[in-house]
């Protein structure tokens, strides 16, 4: 019996030190690290998911109503933010899988995502598996908030129409916010379970599972090719077929070659005062060799003429206006449309959409803070901006610009705008617009009726000759979401320089902000445009020469991209659309 006592307990000692042996042999793997393929793919991740949410703020800092997201973007990026954003959302996604199918080829996912049923049993245990129990909590938050983010983001990046924009948005930031709070937890239960020793462990690698490391790599790279193959095939087309003779540029779209003419739909979201913030653009075209005409026809409850009226008060004349004085007008303001086009096809905007206060190193931040339109490797995008009093009713034109290479700090016509003194240049700078500026032209185009702009009280450069074509102009009804009638322009020829001796109108008389100097002329008038509007739809016809042979154009031709944007009443939050349309000529 004495022989037996002592032998069981060399064998108990000689399981104690294999059981040592074996929890030795476990810390020393713990300590070498995780496998390469952990390491490189969770570093990865956290990089692509610190850009696709700071990115994000910067996104929705944007927004009218931007609370906590506007502080967040303190900390973002800016420039093209939208591309950085649809990158890093796109490599989350590529990397994700290639997590998942490492996860699953080391069996780990059972020890990551345990089930409900075992995480509720693990919290009767001690420390290190209620521990386990959070973090497996975590990781099926975080997943689930994945997941949200990513179909949400995939259904904004597509725009099938199932679901309202706004609502899909909300979504989506939820998500956001949810994913947020992920890693914060990850990181206090991997604090539970093994303390700054665990944590230190995330820190460094060892070379571990390498036919596995292969195999996520190549999950990788096939999501990547495959999201690339989703991104081109996403451009429409618009097919332009030559015509004999051409339509009459009416704004009116009963001419038979409309009729005939394909229709290429897009939708457009995130334009303020637009129900919803959407509304889809019908687009036909036809050529006739020589010179192209657009049919562009969307929806829009109210048609907005006035633009920014001066009203006579009892202390002088002002200017009517909610958010003019930091460039962003969103209720006394004239509808407009924008057409860009440019020879590349990069989403969105051909990548010249550059957000935040100082997106330009060394040079002045955008009056109100947005962002900047500006190319970056030297190209030109052309841009015809059709503004329903300025160029439309008053010259049956849209303003040809363009955008291009930031251009330097420069002092533009202070009727228009001061600002004061920017830090490094001596003449100061009025409303720098990076890369946006408008073609050449010779002579005419339209300016504002007044000295300089105060949000107070203006002087009036002009009074009307005839003080009874006030009532012919526009009628007094001010309020903002009606339908607009009559005349917002003064023209030159029918007005005098303003004098206090002639100012005997009465407080309460309205007149038009808008003075007609002329027709324009020079590439800035390339593009006629004549629109009308009924039953809330606008209708709008543009037509120019397909090759203007100006450096500010892009020439009309097969392959060349094509944005458009509705402004309802707003100075500059207009709808969009990521992917461009692509013209087919034929």
């Amino acid at each position: 019996m004495y022989k037996s006592s002592l032998r069981s307990l060399d064998e108990h000692s000689a399981n104690n030190e294999v059981a040592g042996s074996t929890q030795a042999s476990r810390r020393g793997r713990r300590n070498r690290g995780v496998d390469l393929a952990t390491f490189v793919l969770h570093w990865s991740l956290v990089a692509a998911l610190a850009l696709s949410f700071l990115s994000g703020m910067r996104i929705a800092a944007d927004a009218t109503d931007a609370g906590l997201s506007r502080l967040i973007a303190v900390a973002a990026p800016q420039g093209d933010v939208f591309f950085m954003h649809l990158l890093s959302a796109g490599v989350l996604v590529a990397l994700l899988a290639g997590y998942t199918v490492v996860l699953m080829l080391t069996n780990r996912w059972r020890r990551i995502l345990m089930s409900p049923r075992r995480i509720v049993a693990s919290f009767r245990e001690t420390n290190g598996p209620r521990w386990r129990s959070v973090n497996a909590i975590a990781y099926w938050f975080g997943t689930l908030s994945m997941i949200l983010a990513m179909a949400t983001g995939l259904y904004k990046y597509v725009m099938p129409g199932w679901f309202p924009a706004e609502r899909v948005s909300d979504i989506h930031r939820l998500a956001a916010w949810c994913i947020l709070g992920y890693p914060l937890l990850h990181v206090l239960a991997q604090a539970g379970i093994g303390g700054w020793q665990q944590l230190k462990r995330m820190l460094t690698f060892a070379v571990r599972f390498i036919g596995q490391e292969h195999s996520g790599l190549c999950a990788i790279a096939l999501v990547l090719a495959l999201l690339y193959g989703v991104h081109t095939s996403l451009a429409t087309d618009l097919v332009i077929e030559r015509v004999e003779t051409p339509p009459t540029l009416d704004g009116r779209p009963e001419d038979q070659i409309w009729k005939r003419s394909a229709i290429t739909s897009v939708r457009t979201f995130g334009g303020v005062n637009l129900p919803g913030g959407e509304t889809t653009v019908d687009v036909r075209a036809v050529h006739d060799g020589e010179r192209a005409w657009f049919l562009f026809e969307w929806d829009d409850p109210t048609r907005s003429l006035k633009h920014l009226p001066l009203i006579k008060t009892e202390a002088g004349w002002k200017v009517m206006q909610t958010g003019f004085d930091r460039h962003d007008e969103d209720v006394y303001y004239e509808d407009k449309f924008a057409v860009m086009l440019s020879a590349t096809g990069k989403a969105p905007a051909s990548g010249t959409v550059h957000l935040g206060e100082s997106p330009l190193a060394g040079r002045p931040g955008p009056a109100g803070g947005r962002g900047l339109h500006y190319t970056t490797d030297g190209s030109i995008a052309d841009v015809w901006h059709w503004k329903a009093v300025r160029s439309g009713q008053s010259m049956g034109l849209a303003d040809d610009n363009h955008f291009g290479p930031p251009m330097e700090p420069y002092t533009i016509d202070p009727h228009f705008w001061r600002r004061a003194p920017v830090q490094g240049h001596e003449e100061g700078v009025i409303r720098y617009t990076g890369g946006y500026e408008k073609d050449w032209h010779s002579g005419g185009g339209v300016g504002m009726n007044w000295e300089i702009f105060n949000s107070e009280l203006v002087t009036p450069l002009r009074l009307p000759a005839d003080p009874g074509v006030l009532f012919a102009l526009g009628r007094p009804d001010l309020t903002p979401h009606t339908s607009d009638i009559g005349r917002w322009w003064i023209e030159v020829d029918e007005s005098l320089p303003y004098t206090p001796e002639d100012d005997h109108y009465r407080v309460g008389t309205i007149l038009p902000s808008v003075l007609l100097k002329g027709p324009m002329t020079g590439d800035r008038a390339d593009v006629a445009a004549q629109a009308s509007w009924a039953d809330g739809r606008w209708r709008l016809e543009m037509s120019r020469v397909l090759d203007t042979g100006s450096r500010d154009d892009v020439e009309l031709s097969d392959g060349v991209y094509l944005w458009v944007a509705v402004f309802d009443h707003s100075q500059t939050r207009h709808s969009r659309h990521l992917h461009p349309i692509r013209l087919v000529f034929r």
